[in-house]
C-alpha cells in the first residue's frame, strides 16, 4: 500500500489515505497540513512494513513548512534513516524544546519501559480532571497495552508510540495516543487459543475482558481497559489489525474492512475535561 497525499492524517482519516501501489511504495505527504500521534504510529507501521519486505520507499514531504517542522519535531526523521527511505527534501531543522508534560515525540519501544512511559503521561494529563477510578485504570490498561506488543504481537522491531494533549487549557482540552506494531496481529494471536476466526471477528473478541493469546487467567485487560476507560467519559477508540478495523465511543461501535497492513494499530481520543 501507498499513502495518498491529503491534507490530515489522523485517528479518523488514515485508513482513508491507504490506496494500492506497484513496486514503490509512495508516501505522499505533499498536501499535509496536520497528523496526529495515530497518524505518525501509522506512518511508521506502513515505513516498516515496507522495509521489512525490502520495498523501495518514496517519501514527498509536505510543502507547508509547519507541518514539515512538526515532523521534524516529532523526529520523523530518525524513523525514516532508520527505513531507508528516500525524500525529496529534507526535513528543516528545529531547536528541541523540553514539551514532555505535551507530548509524547514519535519513538519505537523494546521493553514494558515504553507502556509505563505512556501510562505516566495519561495519568499526568488526566489526573485531577476525571473520575480518579477511570484515570486508575486507563493507566493499568496503558501499561499492560504497551507490554502486549512485546509479549504477542512478535513484531521485529518492537512498537511503535505516540502522543499529544491538543487545546491545552480550553474545555475542549483532548489527547490523541497510539500505539503499534507490525507483529503478527489480533488474529494470528487469538487463533492458537481460540481457533480459527476472521480479523474482525478477531478484534471484537480482543475487545472482551480476559481474552488473550496466553493462558494467563490475569491477562487480557488491556484493550478492554482502554476501551471502557476512554469511551466512559466520551472519548473515541480505533483499533486496526490486518485488514479490519473497529470505532468504539459510548453509543455505538463499528467494525469495518480496511487496507491490509501488517500487525496492530490502537488509538485514542481522550477528552481531559469531559462535560465542561
Amino acid at each position: 500500500m501507498s499513502i495518498r497525499s491529503c491534507s490530515f492524517l489522523g485517528l479518523s482519516s488514515f485508513d482513508d489515505a491507504l490506496v494500492p501501489d506497484d513496486d514503490v511504495v509512495t508516501i505522499d505527504l505533499s498536501g499535509l497540513e496536520f497528523i496526529d500521534a495515530f497518524g505518525l504510529v501509522g506512518l511508521a507501521a506502513h515505513a516498516l512494513e515496507a522495509t521489512l519486505e525490502d520495498r523501495e520507499i518514496r517519501l514527498r514531504m509536505p510543502r507547508d513548512g509547519n507541518a514539515a517542522k512538526y515532523l521534524a519535531r516529532m523526529h520523523v526523521g530518525d524513523l525514516l534513516d532508520g527505513c531507508g527511505v528516500e525524500l525529496d527534501r529534507s526535513l528543516p531543522t528545529i531547536r528541541e524544546r523540553d514539551r514532555r508534560d505535551r507530548l509524547i515525540e514519535l519513538q519505537s519501544f523494546l521493553d514494558s519501559r515504553g507502556g509505563e512511559q505512556l501510562a505516566n503521561y495519561l495519568w499526568g494529563r488526566l489526573e485531577g480532571e476525571v473520575d480518579p477510578q477511570l484515570v486508575t485504570q486507563i493507566y493499568e490498561a496503558a501499561g499492560e497495552l504497551g507490554n502486549n506488543v512485546i509479549e504477542h504481537a512478535k513484531s521485529p522491531a518492537g512498537g511503535y508510540m505516540a502522543a499529544q494533549c491538543y487545546r491545552r487549557g480550553k474545555p475542549d482540552e483532548h489527547l490523541v495516543v497510539a500505539v503499534g506494531d507490525v507483529g503478527i496481529g489480533i488474529q494470528a494471536s487469538l487463533t492458537r487459543r481460540y481457533g480459527p476466526m476472521s480479523e474482525a471477528d478477531a478484534i471484537e473478541k480482543a475487545l472482551k475482558p480476559f481474552v488473550s493469546g496466553t493462558d494467563d487467567p490475569g491477562r487480557g485487560q488491556g484493550l478492554p481497559g482502554i476501551v471502557e476507560g476512554v469511551t466512559g467519559f466520551g472519548g473515541v477508540v480505533h483499533v486496526r489489525s490486518g485488514a479490519a478495523a473497529r470505532r468504539l465511543t459510548r453509543t455505538s461501535a463499528s467494525t469495518h474492512e480496511v487496507s491490509h497492513l501488517r500487525g496492530t494499530i490502537v488509538g485514542a481520543k481522550v477528552p481531559c475535561r469531559p462535560g465542561r
